[in-house]
């Protein structure tokens, strides 16, 4: 294969025949920027394979391989009252259906049964609830189970569409590391895939997450507010992304106007709960302190399995009333997304359910399991890598491999690009560190929820990085202390200075990404004549903000002499004097320019910024 790699280069390498790519958790294991996986794509059409690539029907028992252990254990048969159905996850989830129809014919011949009972993780719940919205086929099947689908989408998968997120292997997944794609790979592979945008979030995820309040946002905010699913279509289509495979998306989730109509198959749905999981991916264009433009990446977090929303797997919102089940019948497990087939819960309730046993095992519910009482999210904004260790020596974070490591207790790991996340479901006291990755300058956020809401934020905005730099802190969630990060501004492992914080946020303030609104007037906007004084210009300033704290005036001398600056705290009204001076050079046709910049950033580090010209004319004689 001798293909562009997705970053600027060329991809080469000659693959055996009958390889295996997916899962080759040996080339996972390798560092680099596992181009190795880019035979996995498709081409722009969504139908045709990148490489002459096809299943070879040993993935699910590698992926599931809890799952089949678990029957095993229980006394079914691999291949004689217990089979599996492997198919190609990449393509159109619609083509399945009759492939998954030959397999059950195949079953009933084999078996002697009529109909059969469908067991259906993830993506494959999709594949079963199209199967059995025709009739004829759904008369094959008796009950279907469906654990951790995302019936109406995820946010996820926006993410993955945008920047990757780790993918891996359910029983590696599993664990405590993240040993799959690295996220620039897996957002390369996944660009041509119609069932990565069959698993985006649909039209009807917006009925269920309508943006009423911060338990059920829009998957997608930018700082034009949060964006509806033709405002999501349109903002993928002008960053570039293939968004012509939503038509086959959109065909799809068709029958989502009557999943609630099971065609007689008894469904049951089992969603996890209790998870912090990606709710609204938050992209804004921001100016920094010193007037840059850059663009700020954060999430909002939300009830679910750590992949899928709660009410897209579940179907069913309580608290509004508001429900797509129809006749299925909905329990719940405080389990993540890869947890509900490797063991425990929700495995142990479908082998009652198979039994006729009515009885709930320990760890199911009819009601969601709530997020933690209170927990906390640590994250970075910025060419910063961060790590936490806990009281026994537990990390969660980046390893020098390029994957991550989850070991502190209930812990997780995400990026949206370059901001990192951490959630940290316990109370405890952890030292976190930081290491640069490029230059520039980071912020650091520690937010606490309290029963799902963020009730606190403590914000550190614009600590200066050099490529080298290393900074560490500690914090304790049960002290009142806030915490001062340590700075090693160039690595030789002596600290340069300590950054507190700039400003601590509470109630309301904590969901504020609306910048201040800026009006303002220089008085005189010409400066005449030009006899080299010193000359008053008033600035008149205005802010617009619920939450304001620093305005910042910046002068932009055209000769690069002249310019004072000037910081003003809690104030709205300004009126303030800066001396300019009244001189230009004699050639200089245009006259001298000064720009005068207003900045203003509220508590919550949303920044705006506004700037007009003084200038002194070249002549003004008569």
């Amino acid at each position: 294969m001798d293909k562009d790699d997705g970053h600027d280069g060329k991809f080469n390498y000659i693959y055996p025949k009958d390889e295996v790519v997916w899962v080759n958790e040996s080339k996972m294991g390798e560092l680099g920027e596992d181009d190795y996986y880019d035979v996995l794509r498709m081409k722009t059409d969504g139908i045709i394979s990148e490489a002459n690539i096809g299943a070879s029907g040993n993935l699910v028992a590698r992926a599931y391989q809890g799952t089949i252990d678990f029957f095993k254990a229980n006394g079914y048969t691999l291949n004689k009252d217990f089979f599996v159905f492997p198919y190609d996850w990449r393509k159109d989830i619609s083509l399945t259906a009759p492939l998954l129809d030959q397999k059950i014919n195949e079953i009933k011949t084999q078996t002697g049964n009529a109909k059969v009972d469908i067991i259906a993780h993830s993506m494959g719940g999709l594949v079963a609830r199209n199967y059995i919205s025709d009739a004829t086929r759904a008369s094959t099947v008796r009950k279907l189970f469906t654990l951790g689908t995302p019936h109406l989408g995820s946010v996820d998968s926006l993410r993955n569409l945008r920047y990757g997120a780790c993918l891996t292997p359910l029983p590696i997944s599993l664990g405590p590391l993240c040993l799959g794609l690295i996220d620039t790979e897996t957002n390369d592979v996944v660009q041509n895939m119609i069932s990565v945008f069959q698993l985006a979030p649909s039209q009807a995820y917006f009925n269920f997450y309508s943006g009423q309040d911060n338990y059920r946002p829009y998957p997608y905010k930018t700082e034009s507010g949060a964006l509806n699913y033709n405002q999501i279509k349109n903002l993928l289509t002008d960053l570039g992304h293939n968004t012509t495979l939503f038509n086959p998306s959109e065909i799809f989730h068709s029958l989502d106007d009557s999943i609630s109509n099971t065609n007689s198959v008894d469904v049951i749905v089992i969603a996890g709960s209790g998870r912090s999981t990606l709710g609204q991916i938050i992209e804004e264009k921001r100016i920094s302190l010193l007037g840059i433009p850059y663009i700020h990446k954060d999430m909002l977090n939300i009830n679910g399995d750590q992949t899928v929303p709660l009410f897209s797997a579940s179907l069913i919102d309580h608290d509004r009333d508001k429900s797509l089940l129809g006749g299925a019948k909905i329990f719940y497990t405080n389990q993540k997304h890869g947890e509900l087939v490797a063991s425990g819960s929700a495995l142990n309730l479908v082998k009652n359910i198979l039994d006729g046993n009515s009885q709930l095992p320990d760890g199911v519910s009819t009601q969601a399991a709530s997020l933690p009482s209170i927990w906390w999210i640590f994250s970075v904004h910025s060419p910063v890598n961060m790590n936490i260790y806990d009281s026994s020596g537990n990390h969660t974070g980046p390893t020098d491999n390029g994957d991550f490591e989850e070991n502190i207790p209930g812990s997780s790991y995400s990026t949206l690009d370059d901001a990192k996340f951490i959630f940290i479901p316990n109370n405890g006291n952890y030292n976190i560190k930081f290491e640069a990755t490029d230059q520039g300058s980071f912020d650091f956020k520690i937010r606490k929820y309290n029963n799902d809401e963020n009730t606190e934020t403590i914000l550190y905005k614009e600590i200066p990085l050099t490529e080298t730099t290393k900074a560490e802190t500690q914090f304790d969630t049960q002290s009142s202390e806030i915490p001062i990060i340590r700075v090693d501004q160039n690595g030789d492992g002596n600290f340069d200075f300590n950054a507190e914080r700039f400003s601590i946020l509470e109630g309301n303030e904590n969901y504020d990404f609306t910048p201040p609104a800026i009006s303002f007037s220089v008085d005189p906007k010409f400066i005449w004549p030009a006899n080299n004084e010193m000359v008053d210009v008033r600035i008149t300033v205005k802010i617009i903000d619920e939450n304001p704290y620093l305005i910042t005036i910046l002068v932009d001398d055209e000769y690069d002499l002249i310019e004072p600056s000037i910081a003003i705290q809690n104030e709205t009204n300004i009126n303030q004097m800066v001396r300019l001076e009244a001189s230009r050079i004699g050639d200089d046709k245009d006259g001298r320019t000064y720009k005068i910049k207003i900045l203003a950033t509220d508590l919550a580090g949303n920044t705006s910024l506004s700037a007009t010209e003084v200038i002194v004319p070249h002549d003004q004689r008569e």
